[in-house]
């Protein structure tokens, strides 16, 4: 996500808008997971107090990066117990294995 897009002078309905772009990137095939998430959404939206509004819209900008950036969804092939297909798009954040493994070698086992 641009830099620009987790600006906090960005207004409530901007902050709306993109959260909820996220949620059809990161759910678009799940219609149920989808629902649900545009539900919790709007409501987060309707009860935030005008005094935490800007925490409310830094929250969602946040959470919008995270969804982009960080949720894969899969579905398992029919027929094929233990088999799924990633919906990885060109916003997935990539990480090494090697490095992301046991944190990049500083933690301990035991």
């Amino acid at each position: 996500m641009p830099p620009q897009l987790l600006h906090p002078t960005r207004t409530p309905p901007q902050a709306y808008l993109t959260l909820l772009r996220a949620a059809r990137l990161a759910f678009g095939n799940d219609t149920k997971t989808l629902t649900a998430a545009q539900a919790r959404i709007r409501h987060e939206f309707r009860h935030t107090p005008a005094e935490r509004r800007d925490e409310g819209v830094r929250k969602a900008l946040e959470a919008a990066k995270i969804l982009r950036e960080n949720v894969v969804q899969g579905v398992m092939e029919e027929g094929q117990e233990g088999v799924f297909r990633l919906n990885i798009h060109d916003e997935i954040e990539r990480g090494d294995n090697e490095r992301d493994k046991f944190g990049g070698g500083k933690c301990r086992e035991g």
